[in-house]
């Protein structure tokens, strides 16, 4: 991507990861550049790679995108985290799983990082119950 002219990117303010944006046969699409590490919590970059190529993307037009969950994780995985709140709330507004914080819990579970992960999934249910957008959850009873 560094070496395509098509490719434009940029930094982003502070706390939100570098991205940009790139057109694939003739629409344009905004992408974010992770860094595995932020995100893989006691296992090993390349294994978070893995796991998310493995178990939780599809493949698209402009190559492997990551699933709700997924995108949900990294949201609530990295500091400050509250600021991707009000981006889950649209996620789901259009049409993400309410469940999809279920596997979130399953991901932070298997990256040893479930203990900061719940308190912040807890938060983002509170946050969502208000705005009326139901999730699913440990307890909740909620799908």
């Amino acid at each position: 991507m560094d070496r395509d002219p098509s490719v434009v990117t940029m930094p982003r303010g502070p706390g939100e990861n570098p991205g940009g944006h790139v057109p694939v046969r003739g629409a344009v699409y905004r992408f974010d550049r992770l860094d595995p590490a932020a995100y893989s919590g006691n296992r090993t970059e390349e294994e978070f790679r893995r796991y998310v190529a493995r178990s939780h993307s599809d493949r698209a037009d402009l190559g492997r995108v990551a699933r709700p969950e997924v995108v949900g994780y990294l949201r609530l995985a990295i500091d400050p985290w509250e600021i991707y709140v009000s981006k889950i709330r649209r996620d789901l507004r259009v049409g993400a799983p309410g469940s999809m914080t279920e596997k979130v819990d399953r991901i932070a579970l298997r990256f040893g990082v479930r203990k900061k992960m719940r308190s912040r999934l807890e938060e983002l249910r509170e946050d969502a119950h208000v705005v009326g957008l139901p999730l699913g959850g440990p307890g909740t009873g909620h799908r």
